[in-house]
């Protein structure tokens, strides 16, 4: 890590694939802040780094929440003066493994989803956006369900219905493109990204079917994440551009 590394936070930089980025994205010699809502968790995972001699740092930010959202934007400004990027990756997927339509649409499941997922890093860059000048990058964890192509029926994913899950990832994917043009001006990069689908405990069938391991998985979003150049107001993926 050098005095000129860029400053990055992923927030649910605590587990999963969240974590994976973290690592590769710190042994690439970033200078990595891991959100996390809990203080401990996030302890734990900057521990875990350091056994493997990697230096990281935490910070408490429940995305769920204005007042924690703030006081997170407040010590990374004490303590770095400014981030270079952004990275919106914590989410949940909470749809119920009972697939009736009755169970897919409970209002208290697609609340608090689209909470997360999507007013989750509305609000993060809201308070964050201070602290990124021009220059800076943000960058949304989608999914590759959140494509209208994958709700063709010769999709792999058609049958995986995740109403609210995949509901919020499309919307999140439209907060990117808008969230480009609105910042255009100050020289921000905005871009989503389809990690793949990765061995994560988020879909428990993922833990059986997904062709990557979260280690992979992070080694292609850090590589993305910090590329030399990358374009604003698009959706990545370790092949190229995904479509809408």
């Amino acid at each position: 890590m050098t005095a000129n590394a860029p400053v990055v936070l992923v927030t649910g930089g605590n587990r999963g694939l969240g974590f994976a980025t973290v690592r590769a994205l710190n042994a690439a010699g970033a200078r990595v802040i891991i959100g996390a809502r809990e203080r401990k968790s996030g302890l734990d995972a900057v521990a875990r780094l350091a056994d493997d001699g990697l230096v990281a740092e935490s910070v408490v930010i429940d995305v769920s929440s204005d007042v924690s959202v703030a006081e997170a934007a407040a010590e990374i400004g004490r303590t770095h003066g400014s981030l270079d990027i952004l990275v919106n990756n914590a989410g949940v997927l909470l749809d119920p493994v009972d697939d009736t339509v009755e169970a897919m649409l409970d209002p208290d499941v697609l609340r608090e989803t689209l909470e997360i997922n999507t007013v989750g890093p509305a609000r993060v860059t809201r308070y964050l956006l201070s602290l990124l000048g021009a220059g800076a990058r943000i960058f949304n964890l989608s999914s590759a369900t959140a494509s209208f192509a994958t709700l063709d029926h010769s999709s792999v994913a058609a049958d995986e219905v995740m109403l609210a899950y995949r509901m919020s990832k499309s919307a999140l994917n439209t907060f990117t493109v808008l969230l480009s043009k609105l910042l255009a001006d100050r020289q921000i990069a905005v871009n989503a990204i389809n990690p793949g689908w990765s061995r994560t405990d988020m879909n428990p069938r993922s833990r059986v079917l997904a062709p990557l391991s979260p280690e992979q998985a992070g080694r292609h979003v850090a590589a993305l994440i910090l590329a030399a150049e990358v374009p604003t107001g698009q959706w990545l993926s370790a092949h190229g551009m995904t479509p809408w």
